[in-house]
């Protein structure tokens, strides 16, 4: 199981719960994500590449997905904040909150 607070980068950590899931489920797969996100499955694709980024607005239809409990769901929205910090204040603060 792909745990979630082992990861800084929700890219590689949304890339091995795929790569997990995939495995066990043979209906997993890019278009039933973004059947139950309305996220292009292309655009999915280079998410879990790391070449583009999800909204914030996302996060609860993917904490359903992955079946994330609270805490889980607010990590994973923070790893979000935290890949798209800019200022060298804004990783700071978002890294302290991840630790």
């Amino acid at each position: 199981m792909v745990e979630i607070y082992q990861y800084y980068d929700y890219h590689k950590y949304l890339y091995d719960v795929y790569e997990e899931r995939k495995k066990s489920d043979l209906h997993f797969s890019f278009r039933y994500i973004g059947q139950k996100t309305g996220i292009d499955p292309g655009y999915l694709v280079k998410v879990l590449q790391g070449k583009k980024n999800l909204a914030l607005g996302i996060v609860p239809k993917f904490a359903e997905i992955l079946k994330l409990d609270a805490r889980r769901r607010e990590y994973f929205e923070l790893l979000i904040l935290f890949s798209k910090a800019k200022s060298n204040q804004e990783i700071k603060h978002y890294f302290e909150k991840l630790l």
